[in-house]
């Protein structure tokens, strides 16, 4: 399952980004302003007023990343995937022309929901790439759930039919998370693609014991094993 705040997930105190919205703006303490109320309705979930003060910062910092990654998380958390796509992409690419990355936990966030927003958009072959850079941009970031995000791609990857590229993320979030049943789920399915039904077996059996007992799937999966193994 993934956490309502991918990022802060192992609770380490949040950092002052590195990359703020007063730097850029003209009216800087205006700018600055909107963003902080902006991120303290983010974190105490009042997502709609926290998507109307970014908007307010971007309004005052047009080049801010962080300003367009607060409202792209918002957004997110809304539901309104189109436009958290939007605003997250513009975070992504006004870093890069500022050349930062250096701003956790907001960038790789913004990378990784922008994956989940392709994902319920339907456009799965875009999530990927969001997904890479999400992992690329977490590599100093210690509270990054990154078996989180590899199994995203995983995921992902395995409705593309990219078997070889989803079993080797569901493998290392896997083994960086060993009791996660929906990679042993996806793992599994990715052995089976590949022709090796004893591998896939045995996930399914790992992903049986690590699930619910309610779960809907049980049933399916039982009979699955037994057919994989006559």
């Amino acid at each position: 399952m993934v956490r309502k705040d991918l990022l802060s997930a192992h609770g380490q105190q949040r950092e002052e980004p590195a990359i703020n919205a007063a730097r850029y703006s003209p009216n800087r303490r205006a700018a600055k302003w909107y963003y902080d109320r902006g991120e303290e309705f983010y974190q105490t979930g009042r997502y709609r007023r926290a998507a109307g003060a970014f908007a307010k910062s971007i309004r005052r910092a047009p080049g801010s990343p962080m300003a367009y990654a607060g409202r792209g998380l918002s957004l997110a958390r809304l539901n309104r995937s189109q436009r958290a796509v939007r605003s997250l992409e513009r975070a992504m690419a006004l870093a890069a022309e500022a050349g930062r990355y250096d701003a956790p936990p907001w960038l790789p966030q913004a990378a990784y929901e922008s994956g989940r927003a392709y994902e319920r958009l339907g456009q799965f072959y875009m999530a990927p790439r969001c997904y890479t850079k999400a992992l690329d941009l977490a590599v100093d970031s210690g509270s990054t759930a990154t078996h989180e995000i590899l199994s995203r791609r995983g995921g992902v990857r395995l409705r593309l039919k990219q078997f070889k590229s989803a079993l080797q993320d569901l493998d290392r979030s896997v083994a960086l998370v060993p009791d996660s049943a929906l990679a042993y789920f996806n793992r599994a399915h990715a052995h089976e693609a590949m022709g090796d039904t004893v591998a896939a077996a045995s996930d399914l059996r790992a992903y049986l014991e690590l699930a619910s007992s309610e779960d809907p799937l049980r049933t399916e999966t039982t009979a699955h094993i037994a057919s994989l193994t006559q």
